[in-house]
């Protein structure tokens, strides 16, 4: 089994979806900014990504400490990659945000 290296991304419309938003036919004279979308999608990526290393680490440190091998190094890069997560995670949310108040400002209810 042949298995790809660059992961698939998920669609547009299933992330404005997971958003709480909904993307209008371009037919219907409404075109989503795809770079913003594109940009949630790379950030939804990088959290994810950064979700498995943290994981990781985590797995790693208790590993070291089980068997009685120093862990400051193993904590200190953990706090890194927490601290490199929360600021992934912060992206994604605002740009989140961003596209909620994108397609609101765009979209006439009337």
């Amino acid at each position: 089994m042949i298995v790809p290296l660059v992961p698939a991304f998920p669609s547009a419309e299933s992330l404005a979806s997971a958003c709480g938003v909904f993307l209008l036919p371009v037919e219907k004279g409404l075109a989503m900014d795809r770079q913003m979308i594109d940009r949630l999608r790379l950030a939804e990526q990088h959290v994810k990504d950064g979700e498995a290393i943290v994981e990781r680490q985590r797995v790693l440190v208790a590993l070291l400490t089980a068997h009685g091998h120093p862990t400051a190094m193993a904590k200190e890069l953990l706090a890194q990659f927490t601290r490199t997560l929360d600021a992934q995670i912060s992206d994604r949310d605002r740009l989140q945000r961003e596209l909620a108040a994108y397609v609101t400002r765009t979209v006439d209810w009337e």
